[in-house]
């Protein structure tokens, strides 16, 4: 065992050999070495490296000027912009590289680049790279491809490390050994003033301002809206809104509702539309899984498994190549399982040695899992999916122990179990189903369990146990299900536009969410329609979609005039003046509100989790302006509540926004670039408006990039696009300033078509 004096050896060592692989950034080897040996605080640890650091620089002097580990960075990116996703330090070892590999690839192909196939070598390896061995490259095809595309990914690869200078050869179908001198600088990223990268993310804004804003309205409201149009008459509108729309299943309910109507022609159109927007099921998939929201990949694939089964034979192959090499987690494991019994479902018998692999793992896991249960956010509905899946699966003798698991979310005990997602309801559902169990579980449903089942029963053809159901129901849930089962009984006119003034008056008293806010109308345009009142319909749909319209229409004409105004100033953007949470003007009603909030936040009494969060948010917001007058008192008050609540993910945008405000924007950054940081949306946009203001560009540039690899609202990317702008190299503005005006200018287009009838 080492004596404590050996230890400061140890931690020079440990500094030095990061350094000499090059990967790690300071802040990344200062928590790394704080956490290896906690005898020494950060203060020695900071001391230790900057002493490497100036030892390093004193040696790269000496180095030449292209080195080695240069060339394999030219030779890598050259691989990228040929298509072939090509990663450095990767994983930690091959058997979590290669599923997280096929993940880079299907990202890639969502925002629309052609991928020929991937290039990696992981973090296990790097010991021996820097100690002079030859350096192992895994390689492989596109994951759509057949076994021959791996060979001319390796051709590939070896002729790049060729042009780059490197000896390379292949050493397999699916490896390559290149020879190294190790000695890497750890570089600071690309400047953003770089002409190329800027347009490059003018380009990926440009898709993602494209494909947003032809949701623009959609996106906003229920999926139900299609159908609702149809129903009051406007099957035109429906199918306009409906082939632009990229929410998942709006073409498939509005072309349904559009061929019941005996509307084909336009059914077709809108099948077609879609069809054109995903032209094979590999990249539906992809595409579904890109807008999924949750942070968990393994629950979007059950979530499809779910929807669309597998009696198709290209889907089949597609959700086998995705799930098999997922790594052995809940998730995984739930998706494994439900993967043999849809296949089964869909008379696609599976081999004993799938069977043995994907039920042998997920009854493994689920064997962990009760030993050394997962705490994870979404830890209740993977029990809950992988349960339900083993114990429909197995044979009566081996089940008995998975069915409490998978329904006892229904009962209640001493305290209330927590009710799983909307996914795991289905599955459970599901494995009632196809063990034909359903109805023993019917009297113990309730709550809003009860609209997913009504749901599922009548998507599955089981409309007597579904209108079982309907006492459980009431509200837009009773009448949807009423609707949905040709059953609804004529409404009062008045009545229901009497409800819809209550449904505004609580969503302005901060009574109910948005989203049950939009979708009163919707629910009650249904209604109106379904009981012979189609003009009373349109007339209760017409005035909100006009205005959804309207709305987007000024946000792209102001977006559109700043630019303008811009151009005429030389292209520069007063970030501060668009930024309406910075300012100085501070009063004491504010210092009255905000010495109440952080007094509630710190006091001993609990608080539950929505209230911290509504909390939060105010606090949030007054600090952001405090700041401005007192950034010193506003960082102790903010360490103060952090401390007692922690950065959880229900206020983790209002931590990250708050750490900007009074000036720590590392750690900011160091949270929202954390794993396990939720995605955030506007956040970054606001994000990014900091850095700008910091005159971080390189950072600002970096999150905006975020920003447009995820789906994001229309109003959110007016502003980024803006932010590109202003962060281009000057001699390229006016032609990056064109484009934008050319998307704005297709944009007004798009919402002229969306306009609803007269």
């Amino acid at each position: 065992m080492l004596g404590h004096r050996d230890i400061p050896s140890q931690l020079d060592a440990m500094i030095a050999r990061e350094l000499h692989l090059g990967y790690s950034d300071d802040e990344t080897i200062v928590e790394d070495a704080t956490e290896q040996f906690p005898d020494h605080d950060e203060a020695e640890v900071r001391a230790a490296l900057a002493a490497a650091l100036e030892k390093r620089a004193i040696e790269e002097r000496g180095w030449p000027e292209t080195t080695d580990c240069d060339r394999l960075d030219s030779a890598f990116a050259a691989l990228e912009a040929e298509g072939v996703v090509a990663r450095q330090s990767f994983w930690c070892c091959t058997s979590c590289a290669i599923p997280a590999i096929k993940g880079e690839m299907m990202d890639e192909e969502a925002r629309g680049t052609p991928v020929r196939g991937y290039v990696y070598f992981h973090w296990g390896m790097l010991d021996d790279i820097a100690s002079g061995d030859r350096l192992g490259l895994q390689c492989g095809g596109a994951i759509a491809d057949d076994d021959s595309a791996h060979g001319r990914i390796v051709e590939r690869v070896v002729a790049a490390l060729k042009r780059a200078g490197l000896a390379a050869e292949g050493r397999s179908e699916r490896t390559v050994e290149v020879t190294l001198d190790w000695k890497k600088r750890r570089r600071a990223p690309p400047r953003p003033d770089d002409a190329k990268s800027i347009e490059e993310h003018v380009a990926a804004w440009e898709r993602a301002f494209a494909t947003a804003i032809l949701c623009c309205v959609p996106g906003m409201c229920p999926i139900e809206l299609g159908p609702a149009l149809v129903s009051v008459g406007a099957g035109a509108l429906a199918a306009r809104l409906a082939s632009r729309s990229t929410r998942a299943g709006m073409a498939d309910i509005t072309a349904r509702a559009l061929a019941d109507a005996g509307e084909e022609a336009l059914a077709r159109e809108v099948l077609l539309a879609a069809y054109r927007r995903h032209p094979s099921v590999d990249r539906r998939w992809d595409n579904d899984l890109t807008t999924a929201l949750t942070r968990e990949p393994a629950l979007s694939y059950i979530d499809l498994l779910l929807r669309g089964g597998l009696s198709d034979d290209v889907v089949a192959r597609v959700a086998v190549a995705r799930i098999s090499p997922l790594p052995p987690t809940l998730f995984a494991a739930a998706a494994k399982a439900w993967l043999a019994c849809l296949m089964r479902e869909a008379g696609r018998p599976i081999s004993k040695y799938q069977e043995d692999r994907w039920i042998g793992d997920s009854r493994a896991v689920w064997s962990y899992d009760e030993k050394t249960p997962y705490q994870g956010s979404d830890a209740r509905e993977g029990r809950v999916l992988l349960a339900a899946a083993l114990w429909c699966y197995l044979p009566p003798e081996e089940n008995k122990g998975y069915i409490k698991p998978a329904f006892d979310w229904l009962w209640f005990d001493d305290e209330p179990i927590a009710k799983p997602e909307s996914v795991a309801r289905r599955g459970a559902f599901r494995a009632s189903a196809l063990v034909e169990d359903l109805a023993s579980h019917l009297d113990e449903v309730e709550g809003d369990a009860v609209p997913d089942l009504v749901e599922e029963m009548i998507a599955a053809g089981e409309t007597d146990l579904a209108r079982a159901l309907l006492p459980k129901l009431d509200g837009d849930a009773r009448t949807l299900a009423l609707i949905a089962l040709g059953e609804l009984p004529p409404v009062d006119v008045n009545a229901t536009k009497e409800r819809i003034r209550e449904l505004e008056t609580s969503y302005q008293d901060g009574l109910i969410t948005s989203a049950e806010w939009e979708r009163g109308p919707v629910v009650a345009a249904h209604a109106l329609a379904a009981s012979g009142d189609p003009e009373s319909a349109l007339a209760l749909l017409a005035p909100s979609l006009e205005e959804k319209v309207a709305a987007s229409k000024a946000e792209v004409a102001a977006a559109r005039a700043t630019l303008d105004q811009a151009a005429a100033a030389s292209f520069e953007i007063d970030w501060a003046a668009r930024a309406p949470d910075v300012s100085t003007e501070w009063t004491s009603a504010g210092e009255r509100r905000l010495e109440r909030l952080a007094r509630e936040l710190t006091a001993p009494e609990a608080l539950g989790l929505m209230q911290v969060r509504l909390r939060m948010k105010s606090l949030s917001r007054l600090l952001v302006t405090f700041a401005a007058v007192d950034r010193e008192r506003s960082s102790k008050i903010f360490d103060d509540v952090v401390e007692r609540w922690g950065v959880h993910p229900a206020w983790w945008g209002e931590c990250v926004t708050m750490m900007m405000a009074v000036g720590r924007l590392d750690e900011a950054l160091k949270h929202d670039r954390a794993p396990e940081a939720p995605y955030m949306g506007l956040r970054s946009v606001e994000i990014a408006r900091w850095l700008l203001l910091a005159g971080r560009r390189d950072d600002a540039l970096e999150r905006l990039g975020a920003v447009m690899a995820k789906p994001a609202w229309p109003r959110d990317l007016l502003d980024v696009g803006l932010m590109l702008l202003s962060l281009a190299p000057p001699e390229k503005r006016p032609a990056i300033a064109a484009r934008l005006r050319a998307a704005y200018d297709r944009a007004i287009v798009v919402l002229d078509e969306l306009t609803p009838p007269p």
